[in-house]
């Protein structure tokens, strides 16, 4: 079963993009929660993975993640990208009080 939680997902707004990759747009109007593309954290065919499993990305940062853009960093790939992003979110939704365990 698939996590789902939608309160997650609103966490994202006006979070910095935490990719900062080379297209970064730097807008924190555009941010949303980019879901892991791997098969490990829920995804599937026609699938996203689970709503836990998100990184804070700007438009532009979760188009060249997800492969809507042409990637251009040659130091990392695109799943080192949102692994390195999915870190910094969490990170920083512990540190400034927006997740706590009940």
């Amino acid at each position: 079963m698939i996590y789902r939680n939608p309160k997650i997902l609103a966490l994202a707004r006006d979070m910095p993009c935490m990719a900062r990759l080379w297209c970064c747009n730097h807008n924190p109007e555009t941010v949303v929660m980019a879901h892991s593309n791997a098969s490990a954290d829920g995804k599937g065919l026609g699938l996203k993975a689970h709503d836990f499993m998100v990184a804070a990305t700007c438009n532009a940062c979760h188009a060249a993640i997800d492969g809507r853009m042409p990637w251009r960093d040659d130091k990392l790939t695109a799943r080192e990208a949102w692994e390195q992003a999915y870190r910094r979110t969490w990170l920083y939704l512990w540190q400034n009080g927006l997740v706590r365990v009940a």
